[in-house]
């Protein structure tokens, strides 16, 4: 059974997933804060590289999710978390020999393009705030990454994160359009799709359900990781049957 570490282990995403891949992989969670319910546990920061470089010991993948997401300052939140600290994760994994990385980024480095326009990953990315562009930063060391050290990085640009409630997504919905949605179920399924693909040098992917069709080539899941999204989040959406976050994961480092 292979040991993915997972970074940002509490927050949000982190803790789908980890609920999804329990009995699949040997988790090994890193956050800032204690992890409930978990024992392979590292507590620290991502500025931390001794921390990072235990953590990253005897796995054999990555799931960067930690970061500090939205617009928040540059040089007190973005540059040490989502720059200083993903170097951090590519250079640990790098230095314990791991041979897979999964680096969520965001939708938001492309929403400077006007809605209506069909987005690729090839494109030019346009980034509108301090946090998007950190992602757009990420993807770029995956690359040299991949290319320079022989990784298998895997950049998936994270749609609004739906998760399923009955007792929470009541006031929450429609304040996204669904359109811009993965759930839950689709989430897990293309992170442990990523974990697991072979022959990926470096990509960049869209990460949404099906509903995303009509702007993003969601074929690129399927030719990349074998993995095509099962789910409608507008029908979803129209049913009530979840909630939504925010775009990316949650703040955790």
């Amino acid at each position: 059974m292979k040991r993915v570490l997972l970074t940002g282990a509490a927050g949000f995403a982190g803790t789908a997933f980890r609920r999804f891949a329990r009995g699949r992989y040997r988790i090994r969670c890193f956050d800032r804060v204690p992890v409930a319910g978990e024992r392979d546990v590292v507590v620290g920061n991502l500025t931390d590289q001794e921390a990072v470089f235990r953590a990253a010991k005897g796995c054999d993948a990555v799931v960067h999710l930690a970061a500090i997401r939205d617009d928040a300052d540059f040089m007190t939140q973005i540059l040490p978390n989502n720059i200083v600290g993903t170097y951090n994760v590519y250079e640990a994994a790098r230095q314990a020999h791991v041979r897979k990385f999964v680096f969520a980024s965001t939708m938001q480095v492309d929403m400077g393009y006007p809605r209506e326009k069909r987005l690729t990953p090839d494109m030019p990315p346009l980034p509108t705030n301090f946090y998007a562009a950190s992602k757009v930063l990420g993807e770029n060391l995956g690359e040299i990454y991949a290319n320079r050290f022989n990784m298998s990085v895997v950049c998936l640009r994270f749609g609004w994160i739906a998760v399923r409630s009955d007792a929470e997504w009541e006031g929450l919905l429609g304040r996204v359009p669904p359109w811009e949605t993965i759930t839950e179920r689709d989430l897990n399924g293309i992170l442990c799709a990523a974990v697991e693909a072979k022959g990926v040098g470096f990509v960049i992917l869209p990460a949404f359900s099906r509903n995303a069709r009509h702007r993003r080539d969601l074929s690129l899941l399927k030719k990349a990781l074998g993995y095509y999204p099962r789910e409608d989040a507008r029908e979803l959406h129209r049913r009530g049957k979840f909630f939504t976050s925010r775009p990316g994961p949650r703040k955790r480092s």
